[in-house]
């Protein structure tokens, strides 16, 4: 996932560019903005199906068969001529990311105990972190082919070794398995006795309700609701669109600090704050930490607007303004990956009960992959329409508005059973004749 995210920023430069693009002409910002944002665009089909596939063929098969795709799209774009191949490529990037995002959070959440879950679910990100920072390190040095080479090489070493996941104990128990589903937990949890209690809990949320009924629920619902704008306000704080055109922006600074060398930067930087999430997470709790690091994302984004307010007003750009830029996107980078980027899938699952999960996760997810298609197709417009520094400062606002959502309507998880957190948001799991 940290390649395809952070892939646009080197890569944009070098297809821009008459002596560096592959293709038989340098591509237009027009052509750029569609290939950012095409996969987004695509992929919003299958989020309507990947609820149900889940259901159907497993946490674990979604998982491999996410793979497929993104090997196709490193090909596609290794041997690209024309313009058409970089947009076929990246929809089949947008395939992929629908399968990683829509399932690994559930997944990650269905076999983690209730103690490390939030520890888990963070790991995601700092794979995706090691993908940027890779992606942020090589992109700017390397050829477009010698790129795509290495890209091919590192996503079929790692697609390999996920035939050997478990499958979620959950799922198995769903489908009946509940021996294969007592195995799975006697290995994660290296006890029988831990393994019998969770069967228990997943006897408290087994239904028989189809998937119409579900959402008749009014917990699960308000639940969607909540999630759903969770996704929205995920992505018009304006981290994807800053980091997918990272590099561009850096250029655009003219400051003396160089580009790439500064995506660099913030790649290690995104790094250091996923694996910090890993340790602070179930020590302070989901929203201690959601909240902490909205509230920095907005001083970056006040940051960034100021300097582009200052060299609009034609301010010399000298002594500490130099660096303003950098320090301002490196505590919108920190702040995003210590904290929303790194749990907040993982919250969202955990905010619905089993039966729900799949559904719920991927129609929030898909909600939030339209937003994020907007965000990065019109990002280069709206900043030329409005101004960078209006631009930014409205990023700032939505990342103080997402933080008094998260404060007064969503329930802290850390350390609390699914059961718990489901009666926390009002439903009435021990009494309820369906389950």
């Amino acid at each position: 996932m940290g390649f395809s995210v952070t892939w646009s920023s080197p890569m944009m430069l070098k297809l821009k560019n008459e002596t560096q693009t592959v293709l038989s002409r340098p591509i237009t910002d027009e052509e750029g903005s569609w290939i950012v944002s095409i996969g987004f665009f695509i992929s919003l089909l299958l989020y309507f199906t990947i609820g149900v596939l889940m259901d159907w063929l497993g946490r674990k098969t979604c998982i491999v068969l996410g793979c497929i795709p993104r090997l196709v799209m490193c090909f596609t774009l290794l041997f690209a001529t024309e313009v058409w191949m970089l947009f076929l490529g990246k929809i089949m990037d947008g395939f992929s990311n629908v399968f990683i995002l829509g399932v690994v959070p559930a997944y990650s959440s269905e076999i983690a105990s209730k103690e490390c879950r939030g520890a888990l679910g963070s790991i995601s990100q700092v794979a995706s972190a090691v993908g940027m920072l890779i992606v942020l390190s090589i992109g700017p040095f390397m050829s477009y082919y010698n790129f795509h080479v290495v890209y091919a090489c590192i996503i079929v070493t790692i697609s390999l070794p996920l035939s050997f996941l478990p499958e979620s104990p959950y799922f198995l128990y769903s489908k009946g398995k509940k021996a294969e589903s007592l195995e799975v937990l006697k290995f994660l949890r290296g006890s029988e006795e831990l393994a019998n209690e969770e069967l228990k809990l997943f006897s408290l949320s087994e239904t028989k309700l189809s998937k119409r009924e579900i959402f008749k629920d009014k917990t699960t619902l308000k639940t969607l609701g909540k999630v759903i704008l969770l996704g929205i306000f995920h992505e018009i704080i304006g981290y994807n669109a800053v980091i997918f055109y990272m590099q561009t922006i850096l250029e655009s600074t003219h400051t003396s600090v160089r580009d790439d060398v500064a995506s660099v930067i913030n790649g290690c930087i995104q790094l250091v704050a996923s694996s910090c999430t890993i340790v602070v997470v179930d020590r302070f709790g989901r929203k201690p930490v959601l909240l902490t690091s909205l509230f920095g994302m907005a001083l970056g984004m006040i940051g960034l607007g100021t300097f582009f307010q200052l060299k609009q007003e034609e301010v010399p750009i000298t002594g500490f303004l130099n660096f303003l830029p950098l320090l301002s996107m490196m505590l919108v980078v920190f702040c995003f990956n210590a904290g929303t980027g790194s749990i907040l899938w993982t919250l969202i699952a955990e905010l619905f009960d089993g039966p729900a999960r799949a559904i719920g996760s991927t129609a929030s997810i898909g909600v939030t992959t339209l937003f994020v298609f907007l965000s990065t197709k019109y990002f280069v417009s709206i900043t030329n329409a409005i101004g960078a520094a209006n631009t930014y400062w409205i990023f700032s606002c939505s990342c103080i508005i997402n933080a008094l959502f998260i404060m007064f309507f969503i329930p802290e998880t850390k350390g609390k059973t699914f059961i718990q957190i489901q009666e926390e948001l009002g439903k009435n799991v021990y009494n309820n004749p369906k389950s």
